[in-house]
């Protein structure tokens, strides 16, 4: 027989509160975000730099 506490801790970890999920999938968010963006600029800066290069 599991413990009643026991019991809660499973429930909180297989079914975490909505503002749990919220704050996770808005770091999530966060990070893509960012790293796109940093890839965005490195993609321009590339392009730029070949562009460069291509017509010198």
């Amino acid at each position: 027989m599991a413990r009643p506490h026991f019991d809660d801790e499973l429930d909180e970890i297989r079914n975490p509160s909505s503002t749990e999920q919220r704050r996770a999938r808005s770091d999530v968010d966060r990070e893509i975000r960012s790293d796109m963006k940093f890839l965005l600029i490195s993609l321009a800066v590339v392009l730029g730099l070949g562009g460069l290069i291509f017509f010198a």
